[in-house]
């Protein structure tokens, strides 16, 4: 399924496994077309990059609270805030997941922190934010708007995975009237 999601044009794949071995890890990675290998970012296992000419890396915050930051010179570097009074503390990063913009699709009870009216205002050092949290086909056009550079997802597709490519499909035809700013 994450072949045809790529097929489809999915743009960046955050793997995170986080029950999984390194052995698992491994064999999931060996599952995608090595094509896609560079549109990978890993959350855990980092040391299995090099393997694979893998250069994205993701560090959720207990990670990035301990320093253990020792990829982000050799490629892409992700991580995760959840409050906006953290960007000062991640302008080192490629790129930053907020969380949650709405409420949580996949995590019951995981309330949005902003509404529809919410404009993010942006300082020039700091990286690219990308929306997680609640984003579905029904209100994928509030992102560019709020200000944000861009959308990811997880319930939306997630939630009903034999369903997932349509899914997909049906949040790019949202975006394609969406201008990100």
């Amino acid at each position: 399924m994450i072949n045809q999601l790529f097929d489809e044009g999915l743009e960046i794949y955050h793997l995170r496994k986080m029950k999984a071995s390194k052995e698992d890890y491994r064999k999931y990675i060996e599952e995608i077309n090595p094509q896609y290998y560079h549109q990978i970012a890993l959350h855990q296992y980092h040391e299995l990059a090099d393997d694979y000419g893998i250069k994205r890396f993701h560090y959720p915050e207990y990670e990035r609270t301990k320093q253990m930051v020792v990829n982000r010179e050799k490629g892409i570097s992700s991580t995760s805030i959840h409050r906006l009074d953290k960007l000062e503390e991640v302008n080192s990063f490629s790129y930053v997941f907020f969380s949650p913009v709405f409420d949580s699709l996949s995590k019951i009870g995981y309330q949005g922190v902003v509404d529809e009216h919410f404009k993010l205002t942006k300082k020039h050092c700091q990286p690219e934010i990308v929306a997680l949290g609640g984003i579905s086909s029904q209100n994928v056009k509030l992102i560019g708007k709020m200000g944000f550079d861009g959308a990811a997802v997880l319930g939306a597709l997630w939630n009903n995975p034999s369903n997932a490519i349509n899914a997909f499909k049906l949040l790019q035809k949202e975006l394609e009237t969406n201008e990100f700013q």
